[in-house]
């Protein structure tokens, strides 16, 4: 059985641990020796633009798993950005979190890489990914120009570094083709470690997104140890067929 936990919240600052308790409850945070945090910090746009995840997402994250009894320096926040992922990261506030809390804040740019396979192409990924046994990614709640709707499993294409993602953009131009490399990445970067989704869908973006679309407070977190879950529930909660994103 797939377990999905929602809470209507309508503002950050009404975040409580109810739905963190919930999943992570089986979880002894503890036995890992790095946990990655990935939020979605798509390019330099501030909080209120509704196109990264917040920083107050983030830091509710990293005052839980410290409060768990979590090792700081086992804990990383990476991405890599569209654009400058270090001028990102200071536009966005995530930057400022983590200094806040002292927790290693990388762009994917600055680490070491491994070359993989997928589909007829070969991707790098940073070594940080594939050396955490957890995953932690916290992806923002939006439509999508291509994709119809970017959530869960679009958010880890962030994990690939900087100039290579928009030359995948052409390599693959098409919703469809484009939605089998973003499956297939999910999966790579899925296996033999453990991985939890918290969408931050308190304020998200509808109509031209995933940047250029209008914030719109949707109210909702949603997680699962399952990214597809938490995709499904999202498509369907903002009045998509599911079965209309094709990542689905």
């Amino acid at each position: 059985m797939i377990n999905i936990y929602y809470k209507e919240i309508g503002d950050y600052d009404s975040l409580n641990d109810k739905i963190l308790n919930l999943i992570f409850k089986d979880i002894n945070l503890k036995k890992y020796n790095k946990i990655l945090i990935k939020p979605n910090v798509l390019g330099p746009y501030p909080p209120d633009r509704c196109a990264t995840t917040h920083p107050k997402f983030l830091e509710w994250i990293i005052k839980y798993l410290l409060n768990e009894g979590v090792d700081r320096n086992k804990i990383i926040v990476g991405d890599s950005s569209g654009y400058s992922t270090k001028k990102s990261f200071e536009v966005s506030k995530i930057e400022e979190v983590c200094r806040k809390y002292n927790i290693n804040c990388k762009p994917f740019e600055k680490d070491e890489v491994v070359k993989v396979k997928i589909l007829d192409t070969k991707v790098i990924i940073p070594k940080t990914v594939l050396e955490s046994d957890l995953i932690i990614n916290l992806p923002k709640l939006k439509t999508h120009i291509l994709m119809k709707y970017t959530g869960a499993i679009k958010n880890l294409y962030g994990c690939i570094p900087g100039g290579l993602k928009p030359k995948l953009h052409g390599q693959y131009p098409k919703e469809y083709n484009f939605a089998e490399l973003l499956v297939e990445l999910y999966k790579v970067i899925g296996r033999n470690r453990e991985m939890i989704t918290i969408m931050d869908g308190i304020y998200g973006m509808e109509g031209n997104g995933p940047s250029n679309g209008n914030s719109i407070n949707s109210k909702i977190v949603i997680a699962s140890k399952d990214a597809l879950a938490v995709d499904i529930f999202a498509s369907y909660y903002i009045k998509y067929n599911p079965l209309d994103i094709i990542t689905n």
